[in-house]
């Protein structure tokens, strides 16, 4: 699909058919190869990235955020403060949500404007064991932020952020990570149809990879279920040991790899 064919439907407004029209078969996973690439002009190699409903996508590299439509077309790029964005999220048209392992705090950019619009920490004046917390993952709801937070000393949470006030709203699953079992969350997806927060974190050693699955109902702020493999069934000794974790939020079901 041309540039000037994507123009002149948005103008007569019928892109969202168009989209329909032009758009590739069902995704297949035995059947998929790579139709495209894209390659950020930019310093730093592409960390992260977030797509729209409309076919767009937004790709953090080094400090940087870029953005590209449907048909792979650079549309902008704004630098952020960081030195380095490892996690990213679009929480509204022209806002994205980012994070980074090597700078604390939740950070909120407008596209659109190229500015900083916001930011949220992990504070906790009474326990000297929250200080310098970093973002790990990120997700979004209608109303809300999801994100991971870590310490120097594995102290980890999920903080529940008011997308419009962009102000913390509840803490979930405060973990002490003195465990593998308790360690942070590496990976966030919020599911619309139960209302419930995914959450996943992956370890590797000397013996193979280990994965933690949780999920959050933020309405009680507890963990309603979980579960690990290897190590889920009977048998610690025994388990189908993977490398990453998805969830399929209109299917309901999760991937792994």
């Amino acid at each position: 699909m041309t540039l000037e064919l994507a123009d002149e439907a948005f103008f007569y407004g019928i892109d969202s058919h168009l989209r329909s029209a032009s758009a590739p078969p069902p995704f297949s996973g035995i059947d998929a190869s790579i139709v495209g690439s894209i390659r950020p002009a930019s310093e730093g190699l592409p960390s992260a990235f977030t797509a729209a409903d409309n076919g767009s996508v937004w790709i953090a590299h080094g400090g940087q955020v870029s953005s590209y439509d449907r048909n792979l077309i650079h549309a902008g790029t704004f630098r952020t403060h960081l030195a380095n964005i490892d996690s990213i999220c679009r929480v509204w048209p022209e806002i994205a949500a980012v994070g980074s392992q090597s700078n604390v705090g939740l950070h909120f950019y407008d596209f659109s404007g190229s500015r900083h619009v916001g930011s949220v920490q992990w504070n906790n004046p009474s326990d000297p064991r929250i200080f310098k917390a970093r973002v790990n993952a990120i997700t979004a709801s209608e109303n809300s932020v999801f994100a991971s937070f870590d310490c120097p000393h594995r102290e980890n949470c999920i903080l529940e952020v008011d997308k419009t006030k962009i102000e913390v709203v509840s803490q979930l699953g405060r973990q002490s990570g003195n465990q593998a079992m308790h360690m942070v969350p590496g990976r966030l997806t919020f599911v619309p149809e139960t209302g419930v927060v995914v959450g996943s974190a992956v370890t590797g050693g000397a013996f193979g990879y280990s994965c933690y699955i949780w999920l959050w109902d933020p309405r009680s702020e507890e963990v309603v279920w979980e579960t690990n493999e290897p190590g889920a069934g009977r048998s610690s000794r025994f388990g189908d040991s993977f490398a990453a974790v998805d969830v399929g939020a209109e299917k309901k079901q999760e991937e792994k790899e």
